[in-house]
């Protein structure tokens, strides 16, 4: 569980490299255009600090643009461990459940929201699949949480690899 994410997700480095490659363009065009013709357009280079920061915008729009797809896989994964449900809301077609604080998540569409004044709510969704699977943890994601349950957890992803890669591409561009 999960393929399909890590399948999709392949299109992050695409993404991030297309963003870099574009910026890295345009700025190298105008300071080309600023230089009045002094200089070739193939000599000029990124200074140190540029290539940081497009590195950093250009890892931005690539973790912002997937970070759904991340947060799905993740999920996915989790429940490929096994994190049921209590038993007394489990059913034969709820085998594949994921607890969250006093919340429990069905990958089928259903929602448990555990409330001590009234017990135990079941809310149904459209999406009735018992297996697991990518649109169903995003559409289940939405309507428990909307966007923003999309974009839980982004900022650690975003410190985790925003660095790294804004690194990464100052490095490489003063390499080659």
């Amino acid at each position: 569980s999960g393929l399909v994410p890590s399948l999709l997700l392949c299109t992050n480095p695409s993404i991030h490299f297309t963003v870099f490659d574009t910026l890295k363009s345009s700025l190298l065009q105008q300071k080309y255009s600023r230089s009045k013709g002094g200089a070739k357009a193939d000599e000029m280079r990124l200074s140190m600090t540029e290539a940081f920061l497009i590195g950093l915008l250009a890892k931005f729009a690539a973790t912002i643009a997937t970070y759904p797809l991340i947060r799905a896989k993740v999920m996915l994964m989790c429940n490929s461990k096994g994190t049921p449900a209590p038993k007394e809301e489990k059913s034969d077609g709820d085998r594949y459940n994921f607890r969250r604080g006093d919340t429990t998540l069905n990958f089928g569409g259903r929602v448990y929201d555990k409330n001590p004044e009234s017990g135990t709510e079941k809310i149904d969704c459209k999406e009735t699949r018992t297996r697991p699977n990518l649109w169903g943890v995003l559409c289940s994601i939405y309507k428990d949480e909307g966007v923003p349950g999309l974009y839980r957890g982004c900022n650690l992803q975003l410190i985790h690899t925003l660095l790294k890669s804004a690194l990464l591409m100052m490095v490489r561009e003063r390499i080659i």
